[in-house]
């Protein structure tokens, strides 16, 4: 699975024992393999950014005029950051629905960059994006 791919995971288990279908985006890879994914939301809520495009200050990224594959207007979030082996998204039956276009996928990990809620750590799973 590559940087930029956009995968359905049904059942999508969280740190705090909920579950949901969700979309993830693939942003990084760190040497050892383990994929850096974000999740997305078409979710509005009054702290989220409406317009298009990089908001790292609220740690989100937004696809709304242009969707760029997506069916609906869209939230990329930063946080909670998604570190999973490619095993794991294996089990899971995770299906990649599409790519996203380099430079949407540098967009993203730009404004990730600027976000309060990236890491060293963080940083090294971008190393090549």
């Amino acid at each position: 699975m590559k940087c930029g791919t956009v995968v359905f995971w049904k059942g999508f288990s969280f740190d705090d024992g909920e579950k949901s279908d969700k979309l993830l985006v693939v942003v990084g890879r760190a040497i050892d393999g383990r994929l850096l994914m974000l999740r997305t939301t078409s979710q509005p809520r009054a702290h989220r950014p409406d317009p298009d495009g990089c908001h790292s200050d609220a740690s989100v990224f937004r696809f709304k005029q242009y969707l760029r594959g997506f069916t609906s207007p869209t939230w990329i979030q930063f946080d909670p950051p998604i570190i999973r082996t490619p095993q794991q998204v294996i089990d899971s039956a995770a299906e990649a629905v599409f790519e996203l276009k380099l430079d949407d996928l540098c967009a993203i990990v730009n404004c990730y960059k600027n976000s309060p809620d990236i890491s060293d750590a963080l940083m090294n799973f971008l190393h090549g994006t």
